[in-house]
C-alpha cells in the first residue's frame, strides 16, 4: 500500500476523526450564552448607576466571556483619592473560570469626577491573574465606568 492509497480502514479512521473534528469545533465556538453571573466588587466600590446592570458576566460561548455594568469607587461624587479611580486600581478579581490566558485591554467609556465632570473614554485590563483595573494616561479619575460590550476569548 501507498500513503496515496491507504488501507481500507485507514480511510475510515480518518473520515471518522474529521468528523469529531468538526463536531468539537462546533461544540467550542456554537453560543452557549449562560445567564449573568454578578461580578463580586473588591471593597470600595459600587454599581455606578440606579437603574443600571449590577456589574456581571456570563459565557457567549464555551472560550468566550462578555461583561456589563457599571462600577464606580465610593458612594458619593468626590475627586481623587476621595471617591475616584487612581490609576491601576483593582475593582474585582474575577473568578478562575473566566480569566483569559493573557491580558486584556478593553476601552470603556466613564465619567470624571468634580465640578467639571465630563464623559470619556477609559481602559480596563483584565489579567491572566484575573485583576480587574482601571488605567488611564489622564489626570482626571472617573467616577464611574461602564463594563457594557467588554468581550474576550479564553484562551
Amino acid at each position: 500500500m501507498t500513503s496515496q492509497n491507504p488501507p481500507r480502514d485507514e480511510r475510515f479512521a480518518q473520515r471518522e476523526l474529521a468528523a469529531l473534528r468538526r463536531r468539537l469545533h462546533a461544540l467550542e465556538t456554537t453560543p452557549r450564552i449562560g445567564p449573568w453571573v454578578a461580578i463580586t466588587l473588591a471593597s470600595g466600590y459600587s454599581t455606578s448607576v440606579a437603574g443600571g446592570y449590577t456589574p456581571s458576566y456570563r459565557f457567549r460561548s464555551r472560550l468566550e466571556v462578555e461583561l456589563r455594568g457599571g462600577v464606580r469607587k465610593g458612594t458619593g461624587a468626590g475627586g481623587v483619592g476621595v471617591n475616584g479611580f487612581a490609576n491601576g486600581d483593582t475593582m474585582a478579581t474575577l473568578p478562575a473560570e473566566i480569566r483569559p490566558a493573557q491580558t486584556i485591554h478593553a476601552v470603556v467609556v466613564g465619567a470624571t469626577t468634580g465640578a467639571a465632570a465630563s464623559y470619556g473614554v477609559f481602559r480596563v485590563i483584565i489579567t491572566s491573574a484575573g485583576a480587574l483595573q482601571w488605567h488611564s494616561g489622564i489626570a482626571a479619575a472617573p467616577g464611574w465606568i461602564a463594563l457594557d460590550g467588554i468581550r474576550y476569548d479564553l484562551i
